[in-house]
C-alpha cells in the first residue's frame, strides 16, 4: 500500500501584527474578557491584515511547497482545506482558482471543510488515499489551507479563541523521501456540533471533557503508530489557547516541555494552519530531529479531535499586560453575569446554582484582580477554587496574602 510522506511543508503569515487589546472594540470584548484571553488563555499578539486578498494569503506557501516537486513529476490533486464555510463569492471555486494561479494543468482540485480545523490533516489523509487507490507510483498531491478572519463573527470564538490570518501548504506523495505518516486518528462528538448555540451547562461540560478526550485521541494515534507516548519527541499542537493545553497536559500526565506552545502568544489560532505554522517554526529553528517522532494535534468546532503521528526525515532544502484599575461599581460584574444575582450565601455554587460557565467565572476573577490588586497565577488555579462563593473568596484572600508577603 505504501506510507504517506510529507515532502515539503510551508507556511505564511501577513506582516501586520496586532495586540489583542487593539481588537477589543472590533470584537465587542469587555476589558475583563480581554484580560481572560491574555492571562488565562495566553494570547498576546496575532497576525491580522483586513486589506489582504485571500489568494495573496494562500499563494506564497503553496508556491514554496510546489517548488519541492521533483523534475518531471506533476500534481495529480490539489485539496483546499478550510474551516469557514463561505470564504469567497458563490461563483468562485477557490480550489480551482488556486490551481489556475499556480499553473497546474489537468489537476483534480476540490475543497474539504467537514472537520473544521482538523480539515487540513484530514485533507492529507484523503489525498494520500486517493493516490494509493490509483495504484501508480510517483503521484503527488498538494494540500493548501488558510483563511482570513474577515468578520468579528468568524474571528471570535466566544470564551475560546481569537482567530488570526495565516496559510500553509503541504506537498505529499506515497513512499517518498519526506516525513513518514504513521497514523491519523479522529473522534467527533456530534452532540456539541451547534457550538454557538450550546447552553452554559453544555459549555461547562465540554470544557471539562476537552482535555481528557483530546488526550485519548493523542494516545490512540500513538498506539496506532506502534509506539508509546514516551517515544514521541514533541507534540506539535494547534494554537487555540494555553488553558486548553494545560488541561490536556494534565490529562496525559506529561511534562509541559513536551508540547510546543510558544506560538500561542505570538500567532494565536489560525484555523487549519496551526500545526504547520508550528512545524515550520520548529524546522526553521533547527528543533526538528532526524528520525524523531512527532504528533500533529488539532481540534475543530463540531467537535472533532484529530492527531497524526509522523517521523521527521531531514532533507537538504533550505507586552504590556492589561491596564489595571478599579472596577468602580457592580455594573461591570452585572455585565459579566448578564443578570442581577441576589440571595448569595457562602455555599452558593458558581456553576450549578448560578449556572455560570468556566469562562464567566474566569472573567469575574479578572474583575476581582483589577479591583483589589491581586495577581492570579493560572498554574496555581484549580477547579476546586471556583466551586462555591466561599472557595472563590478563599482563593482571592490567599492571593492577597501572597501579595502582602503573609503566605
Amino acid at each position: 500500500m505504501g506510507a504517506t510522506t510529507l515532502e515539503r511543508v510551508e507556511s505564511f503569515v501577513p506582516e501586520r501584527s496586532v495586540r489583542i487589546e487593539e481588537l477589543g472594540e472590533h470584537l465587542g470584548l469587555r476589558r475583563a474578557e480581554l484580560g481572560v484571553f491574555r492571562k488565562f488563555y495566553g494570547l498576546d499578539t496575532l497576525r491580522f491584515d483586513p486589506g489582504m486578498d485571500l489568494f495573496d494569503l494562500l499563494l506564497p506557501a503553496a508556491k514554496r511547497a510546489l517548488a519541492a516537486l521533483p523534475a518531471g513529476r506533476r500534481i495529480d490533486r490539489l485539496v483546499f482545506a478550510h474551516t469557514t464555510q463561505a470564504l469567497a463569492p458563490a461563483d468562485v471555486d477557490i480550489a480551482q482558482e488556486l490551481a489556475r494561479r499556480l499553473g497546474l494543468v489537468d489537476v483534480e482540485a476540490f475543497a474539504l471543510s467537514h472537520q473544521a480545523c482538523v480539515s487540513s490533516l484530514g485533507a492529507i489523509d484523503v489525498a494520500a488515499e486517493l493516490l494509493r487507490a490509483e495504484g501508480k507510483t510517483g503521484g503527488y498531491a498538494l494540500m493548501v489551507t488558510g483563511e482570513r478572519a474577515f468578520s468579528p463573527i468568524v474571528q471570535l470564538i466566544p470564551n475560546t479563541a481569537i482567530m488570526a490570518d495565516a496559510a500553509s501548504a503541504c506537498l505529499l506523495t506515497v513512499d517518498g523521501d519526506g516525513d513518514v505518516v504513521h497514523s491519523f486518528v479522529t473522534k467527533t462528538l456530534g452532540e456539541y456540533a451547534e457550538w454557538l448555540a450550546l447552553t452554559p451547562e453544555q459549555n461547562t461540560e465540554f470544557g471539562q471533557l476537552y482535555g481528557p478526550r483530546l488526550a485519548e485521541v493523542i494516545l490512540a494515534a500513538v498506539a496506532e503508530a506502534g509506539c508509546g507516548f514516551d517515544d514521541i519527541d514533541l507534540v506539535i499542537p494547534h494554537n487555540v489557547n494555553a488553558l486548553a493545553w494545560r488541561q490536556t497536559v494534565k490529562a496525559l500526565e506529561a511534562p509541559p516541555e513536551k508540547f510546543f506552545l510558544e506560538n500561542i502568544p505570538k500567532l494565536s489560532h489560525c484555523f487549519s494552519s496551526d500545526v504547520f505554522l508550528n512545524y515550520t517554526t520548529l524546522r526553521e529553528n533547527g528543533r526538528l530531529v532526524d528520525g524523531a517522532r512527532y504528533v500533529l494535534v488539532t481540534v475543530g468546532l463540531g467537535a472533532t479531535f484529530g492527531a497524526m503521528v509522523i517521523t521527521h526525515r531531514t532533507r537538504g532544502a533550505g507586552h504590556d499586560g492589561p491596564r489595571r484599575g478599579g472596577v468602580g461599581d457592580r455594573g461591570r460584574a452585572r455585565d459579566v453575569l448578564e443578570r442581577e444575582i441576589t440571595g448569595l450565601t457562602e455555599d452558593t455554587r458558581l456553576f450549578d446554582d448560578l449556572r455560570l460557565d468556566s469562562s464567566k467565572v474566569l472573567e469575574l476573577l479578572m474583575l476581582v484582580e483589577m479591583a483589589v490588586g491581586i495577581t492570579v497565577d493560572p498554574d496555581d488555579l484549580d477547579i476546586d477554587h471556583l466551586r462555591t462563593v466561599r472557595s472563590f473568596a478563599d482563593y482571592v484572600e490567599s492571593r492577597q496574602a501572597i501579595g502582602e508577603g503573609v503566605a
